[in-house]
């Protein structure tokens, strides 16, 4: 019983969860290959307390970049004083990335001007004050301990598809925010002290 009441509150904690926030905190550049791509640089800011969290990101690419690079992208949750996998791991060819992927794809494509297409050829590009798509996030995340702050690190790789030839990675450390409808905080507190007085009786 008491294992059943327990899970039934953690479950409707996670149904109150209606947003969330990410945050990273840092981005180490940890490969370059410098026979493809250079001056990649990435910057996180915000322009005020209350305003969204904006990315900017400027790189040469010394070679046209279509469905001949693939994209991995993994995530690791920070426990114990090391990072851990978790079940989010992908991959995509870039253009899938930025027709398909749903929330980082279309933070750079809708950079770009209307009509555009993919593969893009060599060249400069500067990518400025992109803010990332949460709209329709799962916001259930598999981390190995139910919380509301999570520290995490995302590691992302970029490598020719036929060949596997690397051409970047990179590290970006995150925390995650998982925040709660205001209008149910004083539902939620009423509830989790029911809950808790009938534990109190089990």
């Amino acid at each position: 019983m008491l294992v059943v009441m327990k899970i039934l509150a953690i479950v409707y904690i996670l149904r109150l969860i209606w947003a969330m926030e990410i945050a990273p905190e840092r981005h180490e550049v940890e490969y370059i290959n410098k026979k493809y791509l250079k001056n990649l640089s990435v910057v996180f800011r915000k322009f005020s307390r209350n305003s969204p969290l904006y990315v900017s990101m400027e790189l040469e690419s010394l070679v046209g970049v279509g469905d001949n690079m693939t994209l991995k992208m993994a995530l690791y949750e920070y426990l114990a004083g090391h990072y851990i996998p978790t079940p989010l791991n992908v991959a995509y060819t870039f253009c899938d990335f930025l027709y398909h992927e749903p929330f980082f794809g279309q933070m750079y494509a809708k950079q770009f001007p209307e009509n555009w297409t993919c593969p893009f050829p060599a060249g400069e590009y500067h990518f400025v004050n992109m803010t990332i798509h949460l709209e329709n996030f799962p916001y259930t995340i598999p981390f190995t301990y139910s919380s509301m702050i999570v520290r995490t690190r995302a590691d992302v790789q970029g490598f020719f598809t036929h060949t596997n030839e690397e051409v970047f990675r990179w590290k970006t450390f995150i925390k995650i925010t998982q925040k709660m409808n205001p209008k149910d905080v004083k539902k939620n507190k009423a509830v989790k002290h029911n809950i808790n007085k009938e534990l109190a009786l089990i």
